[in-house]
């Protein structure tokens, strides 16, 4: 055999091993590409879970919090009639309305303002 049909042969020994790990590598890329999707969709699949059970405790909390603030502006306008009631009373007797008074009823305002509550209809498009 002469040294050209050798450098031939051996090389085409290791041209086929050549293809053979190159082939090895694709398929060893494609399992990880598969297993990282894998992991993606189950990770996904977990984050949805999760926003739904949030989306139902919202829409739960904020429908009784939107009740217990209807509960404060009645108590707040029921008060404030009688509030201004008195006021007029005291006035018509000549005394001073106290300051106490006014500083209170701004409070009572005041918290028919502060319940949490939201007017957006969801936290999660899903």
């Amino acid at each position: 055999m002469s040294t050209l049909e050798s450098i031939f042969k051996k090389w085409n020994e290791n041209s086929e091993k050549t293809e053979l790990a190159s082939e090895r590598i694709e398929l060893k890329i494609l399992d990880e590409l598969k297993a990282a999707q894998t992991i993606a969709n189950k990770t996904t699949e977990a984050a949805y879970k999760d926003a739904e059970k949030a989306e139902k405790l919202y829409q739960s909390v904020n429908a009784t919090n939107k009740k217990r603030q209807a509960e404060i502006e009645q108590l707040y306008e029921e008060t404030r009639k009688r509030y201004q009631d008195a006021r007029d009373a005291a006035k018509d007797l000549g005394l001073d309305v106290p300051k106490e008074w006014d500083v209170a009823i701004d409070n009572l305002n005041f918290a028919t303002t502060n319940v949490p509550v939201s007017n957006i209809g969801e936290i999660f498009p899903l």
